[in-house]
């Protein structure tokens, strides 16, 4: 199992969002290039980013430079955010990124997945799986999908995807603990892999996730924890490679 850490990016500066919440933003000062150098000091080698702009607009030209120089890191990249059409797959790959995460397209343009899926290939294209309650949210989490979960896990199952990046948003960027009861559901209710993230905030709380056991929770993003010192990404690196 992975740690995978998180640059979230809002106007080109590194920020993070409490609950999904566009109007409690909480902003790093700090360069998006130094945090990932960092990482990949501590020992990350694949990184998970988000283009907020992109989520909530399909603006990607906002952070589509300090993407761009990202890439160039010796580490994988994992990118959600505003992906809506081939030509945007296209471009971010061209740019280097590894792993497109699909969530709002996911949802609303199903044969775009599926199109996806058979051009790129599982390994390559996953989908967010964004739920407050048992709804499925969108467009930056701020429209409800019209989707449950588990109809919505049905959906993309049979489109060939094979991993989600699960968030249980009233956790996200809250520091409160993982959702380890829905995190077990979903691993029961399907069998795609399971990328968790919201909550974390300490190496208890990575133990926890870790005390599932299960051989498709394949990896936990944390993003808060780390930037305010909350959790050492050396360390949580070490815990779940143990």
């Amino acid at each position: 199992m992975k740690l995978i850490p998180a640059i979230d990016l809002l106007g080109g500066k590194v920020v993070r969002l409490y609950r999904g919440n566009y109007q409690e933003v909480t902003e790093y000062r700090l360069e998006a290039t130094e945090v990932l150098h960092e990482f990949a000091l501590a020992g990350a080698r694949l990184v998970h980013i988000v283009d907020l702009n992109a989520a909530r607009s399909g603006d990607r030209r906002t952070n589509e430079e300090v993407i761009a120089s990202l890439s160039t890191a010796p580490v994988d990249l994992q990118l959600g955010g505003g992906l809506r059409s081939m030509a945007d797959l296209e471009a971010v790959f061209s740019m280097g990124v590894k792993r497109a995460i699909l969530g709002t397209a996911a949802a609303t343009h199903p044969d775009f997945l599926r199109e996806a899926v058979r051009v790129y290939g599982p390994e390559q294209i996953l989908v967010g799986v964004d739920v407050l309650g048992e709804q499925v949210r969108i467009s930056g989490w701020e429209r409800d999908s019209g989707r449950s979960l588990g109809e919505f896990l049905q959906e993309i199952e049979n489109a060939g995807i094979t991993q989600i990046i699960f968030t249980e948003i009233s956790r996200d960027g809250a520091m409160s603990g993982p959702p380890l009861a829905l995190i077990r559901q979903i691993l029961d209710a399907c069998s795609l892999g399971v990328i968790a993230s919201g909550g974390v905030s300490s190496l208890a709380d990575l133990q926890e996730i870790k005390n599932l056991g299960h051989e498709r929770l394949l990896g936990v993003i944390s993003g808060r924890a780390l930037y305010e010192g909350k959790l050492d990404l050396a360390e949580g690196i070490r815990l779940l490679g143990e």
